[in-house]
């Protein structure tokens, strides 16, 4: 088994996600959802808290599914005119790596960007800057992957990056 702990940051809604893998070869495997959660990690008016939600919530899981040979995550970003919220993403983000640091897990990150491409390139959409993958092409293409469920677009987006970060052949992401 390859399992993989998949991390949409985000300070008011996370998603979390344990994906194996390791279920088959190349982009056509099938994958295994051990996992997967959506959980808000505190205020935006207390964001020091965070660690307080966060950390206990990383243990659990990973004494309930741990080892893991990976942390996938999507990059935080810059969100153009809300300096605040681009802040606590990164303070989230920064505690989900250092946590992965902590047990000496590798931890990779994919730009959203980077994510919709695989997205677009596992769908066969055609590459295109103006045209991204909507949440519900992502939830059609998590379904491909490890089969239905009523997950939220936090998960999906948590489980793309755990597959997207390590479960995909060399050559995909682009």
């Amino acid at each position: 088994m390859t399992l993989i702990l998949g991390v949409d940051p985000g300070y008011a809604n996370l998603g979390l996600a344990v994906v194996d893998v390791a279920q088959g070869k190349g982009e056509d495997s099938l994958r295994r959802l051990l996992f997967s959660k959506s959980i808000s990690v505190g205020s935006a008016s207390s964001p020091m808290r965070f660690a307080d939600r966060l950390h206990p919530e990383l243990d659990k899981i990973w004494a309930t599914y741990g080892p893991f040979k990976g942390v996938g995550a999507e990059s935080p970003t810059l969100i153009m005119r809300r300096v605040r919220t681009t802040a606590l993403i990164w303070h989230v983000t920064g505690i989900v790596t250092a946590w992965a640091k902590d047990k000496n897990i590798p931890f990779k990150h994919l730009h959203p960007i980077s994510l919709k491409r695989v997205a677009m390139r596992c769908l066969d959409i055609p590459l295109s800057s103006k045209k991204y993958p909507k949440k519900r092409e992502i939830k059609e293409l998590v379904a491909t992957w490890i089969g239905e469920g009523n997950r939220t677009s936090h998960e999906n987006d948590a489980i793309l990056a755990a597959v997207a970060c390590y479960g995909l052949k060399a050559g995909t992401v682009v």
